[in-house]
């Protein structure tokens, strides 16, 4: 009896280190798989910002979110908001937001969105709409903002 011919595709920004994809075949046990890679047509160059602040310490250290929130906020006030952070723990979550909070003396200049004061459906239909909000979350976030 033949095997019956079927494909897969298979998307990700992390399947291939580079143009290799030989790490991800041989753990998933796709070794003889054709593999190809395409650039993505999103236009990071002029459509995003990366910034890596120096000197933060560690994640884990008294005065972390209060240093992030810091190195955070002239970026924030240049491009008015239009931002997601992402925090690693509801603990952080809620020290940002007060951080925010306070630099911005309880009125900020563009709206905040904080994980936890409604829905996450809800906060990102307001984020969407709103243009320059700043939207603040923990990791458990992200998988609904995909």
């Amino acid at each position: 009896m033949q095997a019956q011919a079927s494909a897969w595709i298979l998307t990700s920004a992390t399947l291939a280190v580079g143009d290799d994809f030989s790490h991800y075949k041989r753990r998933s046990g796709l070794s003889h798989a054709r593999s190809m890679r395409f650039e993505s047509p999103f236009d990071f160059a002029n459509q995003a910002l990366l910034y890596l602040p120096k000197g933060l310490g560690d994640p884990g250290a008294p005065g972390h979110t209060r240093a992030v929130i810091a190195a955070a906020l002239p970026v924030l006030e240049a491009s008015g908001g239009r931002a997601f952070l992402l925090f690693t723990s509801h603990r952080a979550l809620r020290e940002g937001a007060e951080e925010l909070r306070h630099a911005w003396n309880d009125a900020p200049p563009v709206q905040m969105l904080v994980q936890g004061d409604t829905s996450r459906d809800q906060l990102l239909r307001q984020f969407r709409e709103a243009g320059n909000a700043v939207l603040l979350g923990t990791g458990s976030f992200w998988k609904a903002w995909m």
